[in-house]
């Protein structure tokens, strides 16, 4: 399977992430799209879609907003496949250790791993944000989320498990 990773958009993004003023407004889907050098492509109910230089496949930035505010961004930093495609698995598990580690190069040890079906690494970025290196079916996505959107997907999670 030919399969790619973009390492350097991993560091770059974690990096810009890290010194980004997140105010988790949506005035800050134009502020990261033009320190990234992205350009929107759709705006939708669920949020907007940046095209992004990143040397995969599907070269996107999701903003989700999470009621009138951005929520998460997910960055697409391995190249995407229908989860049915020989050897998908394989090159998710790889590609999820490899950007996982990229990312601690650059921030240390995760401060949470979720296990299960779709593994994550988490790092607490500073109180605002939350950085997760994700593991699916068909890719691996890097994304940063708020504060806020992470304690209610650890309520979820937490209310799921009871």
């Amino acid at each position: 399977m030919d399969a790619r990773v973009d390492l350097d958009a991993v560091a770059d993004f974690v990096s810009a992430a890290g010194e980004f003023d997140w105010t988790w407004g949506l005035a800050d889907v134009e502020r990261l799209c033009a320190a990234q050098g992205w350009s929107l492509a759709e705006v939708s109910r669920p949020g907007v879609v940046a095209r992004t230089a990143i040397a995969v496949n599907r070269p996107e930035a999701r903003f989700t907003f999470f009621g009138s505010r951005v929520g998460m961004v997910t960055v697409n930093v391995t190249d995407s496949f229908a989860p049915d495609t020989d050897g998908v698995a394989e090159f998710v598990a790889q590609a999820y250790g490899t950007v996982g580690g990229r990312v601690t190069e650059a921030l240390g040890e995760p401060t949470r791993r979720a296990e299960g079906e779709y593994p994550e690494l988490i790092w607490e970025l500073k109180p605002a944000a939350f950085v997760h290196v994700s593991a699916l079916r068909g890719s691996v996505k890097l994304r940063c989320v708020s504060a806020e959107y992470q304690r209610f997907n650890d309520d979820m999670r937490a209310a799921a498990s009871q």
